[in-house]
């Protein structure tokens, strides 16, 4: 399951803060519907639900987020300024894994989607934060990881894992 986090930065206190969804939701309702009426003008959309549009596919809700921020960091008089949104699965939440591009052995402690901007538009590639062996928290792309418990013992051995 995809959660997602926004990042919120207080103008007034000059202080960083994180929010997941349900949190932003239940704090910030009236700056949502505010957001969300000059969203619904601006793109010419008639009715706009915004717990209907951050239920899709994640890819999608990102999309939508970050319009979003756009019109409310815009459009709506607030202390608050929002800096972006991240979207994280804890799921594989403690899996070792090799990491073939540091040599070396990891545990995830959550994936999330890293957005780029590519020839044709947004890219989203899935990557991992990770804990070395010395407790050090380090981000990698998932392609880079393979879980332990699934390589064969061949490959183990291959890479002085066994």
């Amino acid at each position: 399951m995809t959660n997602y986090s926004l990042k919120l930065y207080n103008k007034n206190f000059k202080q960083d803060q994180s929010l997941d969804l349900n949190a932003f939701r239940n704090e910030f309702r009236p700056e949502i519907l505010k957001a969300l009426e000059a969203y619904s003008i601006k793109e010419k959309v008639s009715d706009v639900d915004f717990d209907k549009m951050v239920n899709g596919e994640t890819s999608e809700v990102l999309d939508f987020l970050t319009k979003f921020i756009w019109y409310l960091n815009n459009f709506v008089e607030s202390n608050w300024f929002l800096r972006g949104v991240v979207a994280y699965d804890k799921n594989l939440y403690g899996t070792k894994v090799y990491d073939y591009e540091k040599k070396s052995i990891g545990l995830i402690i959550k994936v999330w989607k890293n957005t780029f901007s590519g020839s044709n538009g947004k890219e989203y590639v899935d990557f991992a934060t990770c804990v070395d062996f010395n407790g050090k928290k380090y981000e990698t792309a998932l392609s880079n990881l393979s879980a332990i418990e699934d390589m064969e013992q061949e490959e183990l051995d291959k890479l002085g894992l066994n």
